[in-house]
């Protein structure tokens, strides 16, 4: 089976629990495609060609690294905001000079495709 196989799967069987009367409103057909997997992704993971599951397997670590990535720029805007409470200014150029540098890093890492274990 390849993965648009069980994209189709997946979609089909959340919209038989919804129901046919059921209006189609995206975040109820999301949970259910999330129950679907939750419940079946297994079955349906063994069912994928090699090729797939592979290719699945990259798009997740591809996702998981995106993820992470996003987590640290959120962390420096954190901390860039609250530099910006603590010291009372509009702008992170008016930090002191060592402020501005561990931010910069902070950022430097978050934005630079660190890895998580290099952190």
């Amino acid at each position: 089976m390849e993965i648009d196989d069980a994209t189709a799967m997946v979609i089909r069987e959340a919209l038989r629990r919804l129901g046919p009367n059921a209006r189609l409103d995206p975040a109820l057909l999301q949970e259910q495609i999330a129950e679907v997997v939750k419940q079946q992704g297994e079955i349906i993971f063994a069912q994928l060609s090699e090729a797939a599951r592979q290719r699945l397997r990259r798009e997740g670590l591809r996702i998981n690294e995106q993820t992470a990535r996003l987590g640290r720029i959120n962390e420096a805007i954190e901390y860039g905001r609250s530099l910006v409470g603590k010291y009372k200014i509009e702008s992170l150029g008016e930090l002191p000079q060592e402020e501005q540098l561990k931010f910069a890093r902070l950022w430097a890492n978050a934005t630079g495709g660190v890895k998580l274990d290099e952190n």
